[in-house]
């Protein structure tokens, strides 16, 4: 093989660390997700009793809009 021809596949250690750190990336964005951040969520039962009085599509006399809030403390407990 010249030096100008290079194979397509990569090489075998190659395509084990590609794997290697793809996983390791995975497995440490899922665990900060689950178990350093915590979900609030506010009215909810009230936002569900919502919905359940929409399911019928033809009694429905307006539109539903719904809005996310944000809200972002650093340092809080």
């Amino acid at each position: 093989m010249s030096k100008c021809e290079y194979s397509i596949q990569p090489t075998l250690p190659w395509r084990i660390g590609s794997s290697l750190v793809m996983g390791l990336t995975g497995v440490l964005s899922r665990a900060f997700l689950l178990g350093a951040n915590r979900l609030e969520v506010q009215g909810l039962d009230e936002f569900v009793q919502i919905l359940d009085r929409r399911k019928d599509i033809d009694g429905r006399e307006r539109g539903l809009i719904t809005g996310v809030y944000i809200s972002i403390a650093i340092g809080a407990c």
